[in-house]
């Protein structure tokens, strides 16, 4: 409960110091561009503007999770902080005229921005190395299958070294240990003896692979809440179906309701028109960029400027998706249907830009216009590689259930080399979680993806 006040307190804290930046950034603007004054003709009216830029800075750092409290990489705070200060001036520029205050200087606004953007990033790095500094890295221990566990330890340390140190794996009684084998985690022991390793070697916390059976799991959430051993638990199948279940009483006993993963016809009718309005404006912002894209793509290679490819849409049907051109024409004519890795060297030049910008899944547009795709869901996948996962991934194809996206929340919290196995676990998870605000959430958390090259594609 302490502990818990005391977050609180740090995250009150932190609203406080960010709201007072903003307002610096914008003194310091109107200090710069005047000389040291603050003239009479302008000043008043950023003094108006003053509550609603601070509940619009306010909602923008809850927006991109800017107050959890949970361990990150100090380039996904930073991208972050570039988007707040950019919507920050975008926001207040729209204020500006809303509230008829049109005495705000528009460069103050725009040297605002470098302010903000100066003076946010530099507290924040002060905080989060603050905090790295102050909780170290956390002793951790993956507990798994001998090779499950390897993975997902190889993936922690490489993704995140700086905020966790594996020093360990635990795996089940059954396990054969080959002790002439050089791990490149040193195997602690088996679960039978979990209670003692946590006495010998205290880990702060522990990873949980998905395919430990259900005593295994039982055994070892029951050790880490004796020792206060924080636990991360990597759901399988089962456990996506029962998050967030509601628990209800039937006679004389408690029951956890589950739904499925359809929408409500509510939903459905609100995501539509939302996708609808948002396809159509982005459409005629971006009509200019397109067709700067397609004449770069036509000098650039041979071959049509857009791709169209069969997806899986809802409900397993078949579409076209549309996309600008990528890669070299026919590349998968002599190999058939390949997944495309991060190094692929069947992209072209202006493809990788494309890519990385994720520019050339603007004429998906049309898709969420005709009612094949959404702008926030599960990425539709090729029917060749639907059939391979569903035959592989248990719950594979419940994701069908659900219209297919530009984007979600597997691209925005996973990475290019994140698993088919994880992605189904994000897609599962947002189906059981959505809402209009989730979906506003992911589309926000995508532009910050967007300038982050390990994401997810």
């Amino acid at each position: 409960m302490r502990n818990l006040i005391n977050i609180k307190f740090f995250q009150i804290v932190l609203i406080a110091i960010d709201v007072g930046l903003v307002h610096l950034g914008y003194i310091l603007a109107f200090w710069f561009r005047y000389l040291g004054e603050f003239p009479e003709a302008n000043f008043p009216s950023y003094v108006k503007l003053i509550p609603w830029i601070s509940l619009l800075a306010v909602i923008l750092f809850l927006v991109y999770g800017l107050y959890n409290m949970d361990y990150r990489r100090w380039i996904d705070i930073f991208v972050s902080i570039i988007w707040v200060s950019g919507f920050i001036l975008a926001g207040n520029t729209a204020l500006s005229f809303m509230l008829r205050q049109f005495a705000f200087p528009r460069t103050v606004l725009a040297l605002g921005f470098l302010f903000h953007l100066i003076l946010l990033s530099l507290w924040r790095y002060g905080v989060w190395n603050y905090s790295k500094k102050a909780h170290g890295r956390k002793h951790t221990v993956v507990i798994g299958n001998l090779k499950e566990a390897q993975f997902i330890a190889e993936k922690i340390e490489k993704a995140s070294p700086e905020l966790y140190y594996i020093f360990g794996m635990v795996v089940p009684n059954n396990s054969n240990i080959d002790k002439k084998e050089n791990y490149k985690f040193p195997v602690l022991g088996k679960i039978e003896n979990f209670a003692q390793i946590i006495e010998d070697y205290a880990p702060r916390m522990v990873f949980l692979c998905p395919d430990l059976s259900k005593d295994d799991k039982i055994v070892i959430l029951n050790t880490c809440v004796k020792h206060h051993c924080e636990i991360n638990l990597i759901p399988d199948f089962y456990e996506v179906l029962v998050a967030q279940a509601r628990v209800h009483q039937v006679v004389d006993f408690p029951v956890l309701y589950m739904n499925n993963f359809m929408l409500s016809f509510t939903d459905r009718i609100i995501k539509r028109l939302v996708d609808f309005s948002i396809a159509l404006a982005g459409l005629l912002m971006t009509l200019p960029i397109m067709l700067i894209i397609a004449l770069c793509i036509k000098v650039d290679s041979k071959g049509p400027v857009l791709f169209k490819q069969e997806r899986v849409g809802k409900e397993g049907r078949i579409f076209y998706l549309y996309k600008f051109r990528t890669m070299v024409h026919d590349a998968e004519k002599l190999s058939g249907p390949v997944l495309s890795s991060e190094d692929d060297r069947r992209v072209t030049r202006v493809g990788r830009v494309l890519r990385h910008t994720r520019l050339d899944e603007l004429p998906q547009f049309f898709n969420v216009i005709k009612g094949e795709m959404s702008i926030i869901g599960p990425r539709p996948e090729r029917p060749f590689f639907v059939e391979q996962f569903n035959e592989s991934i248990e719950g594979y194809d419940f994701r069908h259930q659900l219209t297919g996206g530009i984007t979600g929340l597997a691209q925005v919290s996973g990475k290019y080399s994140t698993t088919a196995e994880d992605k189904l676990r994000f897609d599962l998870l947002y189906t059981k979680n959505y809402s209009p605000l989730k979906d506003l959430q992911i589309l926000f958390h995508t532009l910050k993806v967007l300038l982050i090259k390990d994401k997810a594609s």
